[in-house]
């Protein structure tokens, strides 16, 4: 078991780019443990929307494990947990860490730039 990185290139402007509509990784197996953006020019901003994908084609059974807006500025580190659900059927807000699992998925990333272009890199970590 360790720890594998997935790293996706961004690079988009205000105008129409490809990564507003997406950009779809390989298949991941394991904790989703963290992820970490790091801009290469000092004109960024924007959106980030990361989701995994079960099946073929990059529509129906997808969900998001993270979503953020003006977030893509400066650098930052994110541990991405989800909300745990008690017997009770209430989120509670729990401290304890439940990450989001990936059996095979696909990991699909959106940009959506702010007021310019928006370029770096982004670094998602999945522990096997």
């Amino acid at each position: 078991m360790g720890i594998k990185r997935y790293i996706f290139n961004v690079s988009t402007d205000t105008g129409l780019s490809a990564l507003q509509s997406g950009d779809t990784g390989k298949s991941v197996f394991g904790e989703f443990r963290q992820l970490r953006w790091n801009p290469t020019s000092i004109d960024t901003g924007g959106d980030l929307y990361v989701a995994l994908l079960p099946k073929d084609g990059d529509s129906g059974d997808g969900f998001q494990i993270f979503s953020k807006n003006d977030i893509l500025g400066a650098n930052f580190t994110r541990l991405v947990t989800q909300q745990t659900v008690h017997n009770d059927n209430f989120d509670t807000g729990s401290t304890s860490e439940m990450h989001f699992v990936a059996a095979g998925e696909r990991v699909r990333i959106k940009v959506l730039p702010g007021q310019s272009e928006c370029r770096g890199r982004l670094y998602l970590y999945f522990k096997e």
